[in-house]
């Protein structure tokens, strides 16, 4: 038994670290796969040559679409897009700005459109303060290995700790990631 708890909280840790190096930088494609997001009235895309760029707020004014090639047929997905730079959030926490899940992964490698999976928080444009500096704006794609889950809606958007999120997620240990991700930054 002492065995099984040792290995549960090496394993625990090394997926807490691992999330943290995800959120940190969305651009590091020697981790996982590279995503596009894609603004639909204007086509502007962030993708693995564009990742990373200083953008303008207003760009993402609207829920994107995202594209995933690598998505499996019969897998279902969880999308998020998360602030780790917002000014009033406590340390090791973000600003959520959208999580959507139960995307079959079908749907998700031609084009997440609006009206697919279920809406866990509502899409909420960048908006950085004035004087706030840059914000770094990530999504994250992760693979739900059970379905259905039972996935939390968090409380609040400030504040929003992504490791004690994906610990609440029910059957523990049914989303798997992130598989995937990109970012853009933004101002005021």
């Amino acid at each position: 038994m002492l065995i099984f708890a040792l290995i549960f909280v090496l394993a625990f840790n090394c997926y807490e670290t691992q999330t943290q190096a995800y959120v940190s930088d969305g651009c590091n494609y020697n981790f996982y796969h590279p995503l596009m997001v894609t603004v639909p009235s204007t086509g502007f895309t962030i993708s693995e040559q564009t990742c990373g760029l200083l953008i303008p707020k207003d760009t993402f004014k609207e829920q994107p679409f995202v594209y995933y090639i690598d998505a499996k047929d019969n897998i279902e997905y969880t999308v998020l897009m998360v602030d780790p730079d917002h000014p009033s959030t406590l340390g090791g926490t973000y600003y959520v700005h959208w999580i959507l899940a139960n995307i079959p992964g079908y749907i998700l490698k031609t084009g997440l459109g609006y009206n697919v999976g279920t809406t866990i928080k509502e899409w909420t444009p960048p908006s950085p303060a004035e004087c706030s500096g840059s914000h770094r704006y990530i999504f994250l794609v992760y693979e739900q290995h059970r379905v259905p889950l039972r996935i939390p809606i968090p409380a609040d958007r400030l504040n929003f700790s992504l490791n004690t999120w994906l610990r609440a997620i029910e059957p523990y240990g049914s989303m798997y990631g992130p598989v995937a991700s990109t970012q853009f930054v933004s101002a005021y």
